[in-house]
């Protein structure tokens, strides 16, 4: 192809996975975020599921939407880390799982409740309207105790936390002596190049795991996050480097919709 501008053409998938999706928050997160603590995560779409969105009768007006994964199946995500010019800044990552009944107006994919049915009603609004049940699951970790004398053995399952830490470092050279460049389009080689004092080499960390769910909801926050500490996408000290990522960047770029978390599932569970 002549010309030196950028394209773009499909690609062959690998049969066993899916090909990459990429998962961000809503467009405009940061207007609404702003100034709210820290201690409010950032949800991974963060939409209305389409059947609170339509008022569908049994829907949360505020259900929030879900990714779709395969019940069972291999997920991988790709976790960017989000960098200033002094390093790293730390988020953490929550993983929630969701099972629901089947829709068939709405979608057909396979969901792992038989029917919809009645679960606790929702009085929040000074009137009962009844609800489907659809439990969310938070991704867990077990931990085994040694083994007892006497009864049973003891499981502890805690919720857990995915947080992605690289360490800074030069990167390889070319044949000419040059610097290599193994990833590009995530930072400005010119602000996180070779030259630059946080010189960069892959900024994503993989996670593997199980979906525990028909649906995988995400949220991010602060690694150090406190009630007393505000959101601020404005302040490149404080969380214009998740911005840059997710967003615009304080309004700098426009939205980077090839940029975020990259997830992959296998076809099959």
């Amino acid at each position: 192809m002549s010309g030196s501008g950028a394209s773009s053409a499909a690609s062959m998938v690998d049969a066993q996975y899916t090909s990459v999706r990429v998962l961000r928050p809503f467009s405009g997160f940061e207007q609404t975020y702003q100034g709210r603590a820290t201690t409010v995560p950032i949800a991974f779409p963060g939409t209305r599921d389409p059947r609170a969105a339509a008022g569908k009768p049994g829907f949360s007006p505020q259900y929030m939407a879900g990714y779709a994964v395969p019940f069972g199946a291999r997920v991988v995500l790709g976790f960017p880390v989000c960098m200033t010019d002094l390093g790293p800044v730390l988020y953490t990552y929550q993983l929630i799982w969701r099972l629901s009944g089947p829709d068939t107006a709405i979608e057909s994919r396979p969901r792992h409740f038989q029917r919809q049915r009645q679960g606790a009603p929702d009085s929040s609004s000074g009137s009962v309207v009844q609800r489907f049940a659809a439990p969310a699951l938070w991704h867990a970790i077990g931990y085994e105790q040694g083994e007892p004398l006497s009864g049973p053995g003891l499981l502890n399952l805690r919720m857990e936390t995915v947080t992605p830490i690289i360490q800074l470092g030069s990167p390889p050279l070319l044949q000419d002596g040059s610097f290599g460049a193994i990833e590009q389009g995530v930072y400005d080689p010119a602000a996180f190049g070779p030259g630059s004092s946080v010189p960069l080499m892959p900024t994503y960390m993989p996670f593997w795991t199980d979906a525990a769910g028909d649906e995988l909801i995400i949220l991010a926050s602060r690694a150090a996050a406190s009630s007393d500490v505000a959101w601020d996408f404005s302040d490149p000290a404080a969380d214009r480097p998740f911005s840059d990522i997710y967003g615009t960047g304080a309004g700098s770029h426009p939205e980077r919709p090839s940029i975020g978390i990259t997830m992959q599932t296998g076809t099959s569970p």
